[in-house]
């Protein structure tokens, strides 16, 4: 799939140039995060004029990179524009971050959108700090497995095969359903329902 990345940098500069990190300051790392999404096809960045100036000091020149300036960024602009890059660029989703994040981590990064991908999520949202991101992750999958253990009880499936059936949309009839265990009866018409 198709992927963008897109960094927000349309805010007051503050200290995201200040170099704090190894000679680098918090827009070059987050850069560097930006470059490491695998299978992404450009960087861009939504930036001001008032930002434009130390973004392009730090551009590498060998990465294509696409800056989108605008002087008075709003939250509908930043939706309509994560929406005209992904059209212009055939992309199939966006990757957004702000761009004085030193601390994002590839890894979580590359689990987040291979989870959106295998689930088909409209969208995946993840706030915080790492640690914070990767408890969250951390519970998903407990709760993932902990359902997953309920079906399996409930049908008398065994586990790997409920993982299995249900790591993709996996769509049944009623008698596929009622057959795999999920369902206990099928009606057909209310005359079948038991009178209350």
């Amino acid at each position: 799939m198709k992927k963008l990345v897109i960094l927000f940098a349309g805010e007051k500069p503050g200290f995201r140039y200040e170099r704090k990190f190894d000679s680098l300051c918090a827009f070059e790392k987050t850069l560097e995060w930006a470059f490491s999404v695998e299978g992404s096809i450009k960087t861009v960045i939504f930036t001001n004029k008032e930002n434009f100036p130390f973004i392009s000091e730090c551009l590498p020149q060998k990465k294509e990179v696409l800056l989108v300036q605008h002087e008075d960024w709003t939250n509908a602009l930043v939706a309509k524009e994560i929406a005209s890059q992904c059209a212009q660029n055939s992309a199939d989703f966006a990757v957004f971050a702000w761009a004085d994040s030193p601390f994002l981590n590839k890894e979580l990064t590359d689990e987040l959108i291979s989870s959106h991908v295998q689930y088909k999520a409209e969208y995946t949202f993840a706030d915080g700090v790492a640690t914070d991101i990767e408890i969250t992750a951390q519970e998903i999958s407990k709760s993932r497995e902990n359902l997953t253990k309920l079906i399996a009880e409930a049908t008398g499936k065994d586990f790997e095969t409920v993982k299995k059936d249900t790591e993709r949309d996996h769509w049944l009839t009623a008698q596929e359903a009622a057959d795999y265990g999920i369902v206990g009866t099928i009606v057909s018409s209310r005359k079948e329902l038991p009178e209350a």
